[in-house]
């Protein structure tokens, strides 16, 4: 896979996604269970991803940017596909592959996370105001509705926040 015109890498904090990441690895130890080369890549990636402070990765193309361990200076982007020579040669197995996977599963862990505490705290709410009538059902719903929406903003948030940080840091 290669970088063109509609690849936006961003930059996810490792600490945010950290409980997923821990998830996602265990789920595919276990999926992985006697092929070696597999549980090799997923190891190296698991090592890999919790020594970064930040990951780059493409929510559009679910696609992790990682630097080579042989090559610095060179880049792989990998979803489903690397470009890097393990990939080729070992029948579609690298550990950048098993990387973006299993950020990919970290953010689906770490989204259903979010989306299930949005849904007990509407529930709560609901109840502690007396609305019999609203149901956890009720509650799912209305958290998948709004979770988008308050990502959306909470990343705006953070970008706000950490400009404000920079300008002051400047300043003083």
């Amino acid at each position: 896979m290669h970088t063109d015109d509609t690849t936006l890498f961003t930059t996810i904090r490792t600490a945010d996604i950290l409980d997923g990441i821990v998830a996602a690895v265990d789920a595919a130890r276990v999926a992985a269970v006697g092929n070696r080369a597999w549980l090799a890549a997923i190891d190296t990636a698991y090592g890999f991803l919790i020594q970064q402070d930040v990951i780059s990765f493409d929510h559009v193309a679910l696609a992790i940017r990682v630097e080579s361990a042989t090559e610095p200076g060179r880049f792989y982007e990998a979803n489903g596909r690397c470009s890097c020579s393990a990939f080729t040669k070992g029948a579609g197995v690298c550990w950048h592959r098993a990387a973006g996977r299993i950020c990919v599963r970290a953010l689906e862990w770490h989204e259903a996370a979010e989306l299930a505490d949005l849904a007990n705290e509407l529930l709560a709410d609901a109840v502690a105001d007396g609305a019999s009538w609203y149901t956890a059902d009720i509650a799912a719903l209305g958290a998948s509705a709004r979770l988008p929406s308050l990502l959306a903003y909470a990343l705006e948030w953070d970008a706000v926040s950490a400009a404000q940080r920079t300008a002051f840091a400047l300043t003083a």
